[in-house]
């Protein structure tokens, strides 16, 4: 009598031997197969941490889109989101600060060649104080937000933490650190138009961050208007306040040193400044 060489059992003549051992590899065979056909291969989207790059670029092209962030998805977002933008407002005000040196520097050199004194230390008397400038823009950035936090809270019917504030309103800033380096990079080209620039980008980032506070607070009808108010003034004064402590600790100062220095009279800077934030039109 014959017997399986798989499972070694009898088989019997004119009968149909169903080998238990066959089967079990078969069904295996075949869910590798299945699972091989239907591996797709991914690639991933590059991630900083808990921080992913293509949710980025989504904020940046739809601020609207943070409104969707959860608090514990959105945080990293939206603190980052702050940071950033005070580094946009930073490196904004930087470039405008360069260009418009760039004329006195110029000088300086000019000078240098021709012998006048201190020429040679002109170039140091205009260096920025990039990490205290860094720390004031962050403070204004950061009584904004607590302002807003505050008129939108209070008048809206849904009430909020504020970690879940930050998620939320702190993303929409991605749109205006983008809108802070397009300003920036214009002032190569012409100061006033990124002048202009910049205030485009204030005045829509205002405008951005009321309608999501209405949706997130859940701000009534007979209150938008008071709350709207209220934002612009807040966006407006904290701007000033930063371009004010900009143009009086930066420029000003600077042109003071320069002055103390003996080396330019007011007409050689009042100039330089001009030519170059004129440059363009």
């Amino acid at each position: 009598m014959p017997f399986c060489t798989k499972c070694g059992a009898k088989i019997a003549e004119g009968e149909v031997h169903q080998c238990p051992v066959q089967s079990a590899v078969s069904q295996i065979r075949t869910a590798e197969a299945q699972t091989s056909a239907s591996y797709t291969p991914t690639i991933s989207t590059p991630t900083w941490g808990s921080i992913n790059l293509q949710q980025i670029i989504t904020l940046i092209k739809n601020p609207f889109s943070s409104i969707e962030m959860t608090t514990e998805k959105g945080f990293s977002y939206g603190v980052l989101g702050l940071i950033m933008s005070a580094l946009g407002m930073l490196f904004w005000f930087a470039a405008v600060y360069n260009n418009i040196t760039s004329g006195i520097i110029n000088l300086a050199n000019l000078g240098k060649a021709f012998g006048l004194p201190d020429g040679s230390n002109v170039q140091s008397l205009l260096q920025l104080s990039y990490i205290k400038d860094f720390f004031v823009v962050v403070l204004m950035v950061v009584v904004y937000f607590a302002s807003i936090y505050l008129f939108s809270n209070g008048m809206g019917t849904r009430k909020k933490d504020m970690k879940n504030a930050v998620a939320i309103l702190g993303s929409t800033q991605w749109t205006a650190t983008a809108g802070f380096i397009v300003s920036a990079l214009i002032s190569y080209v012409s100061i006033p138009t990124s002048i202009g620039a910049l205030l485009i980008v204030l005045i829509t980032n205002a405008t951005i961050v009321f309608m999501i506070a209405s949706e997130f607070f859940g701000i009534p009808t007979t209150k938008k208007v008071g709350v709207s108010v209220l934002i612009i003034a807040v966006n407006i004064i904290i701007s000033g306040l930063i371009l004010q402590y900009f143009i009086k600790t930066e420029l000003v100062s600077m042109i003071n040193t320069v002055f103390k220095a003996n080396y330019f009279s007011f007409n050689d800077i009042y100039s330089a400044i001009m030519q170059n934030i004129f440059r363009g039109l």
